[in-house]
């Protein structure tokens, strides 16, 4: 039987005596063969992973998961609580310089980009989605066809409202697309400009 992201993570943290990081949760899952269950078909299983543990955690009251400490943060799960070594020296900062292993690039920035939709006050909750671009045609004309992501928010209206909208045309949601750009200079920021107006 195939296993969700959160069913993968709390088989693993059934059994830790102390709160874990993603990257932890995610070498144990490996180590155990728990990620041969998942049906995933993405380049970076474990960034989905840590994007659905951090939303589970700060949009459900009832989570399973609790989340401590800081860079990275730690998950045990809540029927666990009584059982978990929760001292400062357990919740210390990994050393993430190991485990660089080069430049990051623009998709490790998607599951971040896909938080900050789902969770800010700027644009919360936008539902988004990474588009897999790497296999569209290349052509001059289309270099700039796709976004990165693309979000869709449905807005808490009331059923008259909703039949209003319908009437005047309007469909009642939201389109977003999002352009990530790992750095932006001055030298690039017009044709970034347009790429993100183009795809849009």
């Amino acid at each position: 039987m195939a296993l969700t992201f959160l069913q993968l993570a709390e088989k693993v943290l059934q059994e830790a005596a102390v709160p874990l990081s993603v990257d932890q949760i995610w070498a144990e899952a490996t180590s155990r063969g728990l990620v041969n269950d998942l049906n995933v078909s993405g380049k970076t299983p474990v960034h989905t992973l840590g994007a659905q543990l951090y939303v589970n955690v700060k949009t459900d009251d009832t989570s399973k998961f609790v989340g401590v400490g800081s860079r990275p943060k730690r998950f045990y799960l809540r029927s666990r609580h009584s059982d978990m070594n929760l001292s400062d020296a357990v919740l210390v900062a990994e050393d993430v310089s190991s485990s660089v292993v080069g430049p990051f690039l623009e998709k490790d920035l998607h599951p971040f980009l896909a938080y900050f939709a789902l969770e800010s006050g700027f644009c919360g909750g936008v539902y988004s989605k990474t588009l897999n671009h790497s296999k569209s045609n290349k052509s001059s004309y289309a270099q700039w066809m796709h976004p990165d992501m693309v979000g869709c928010y449905f807005p808490d209206w009331q059923d008259e409202t909703k039949n209003l909208s319908q009437v005047l045309g309007n469909p009642p949601l939201r389109l977003f697309s999002f352009e990530i750009k790992r750095e932006l200079s001055f030298p690039t920021l017009r044709s970034s400009f347009f790429e993100a107006v183009s795809n849009s």
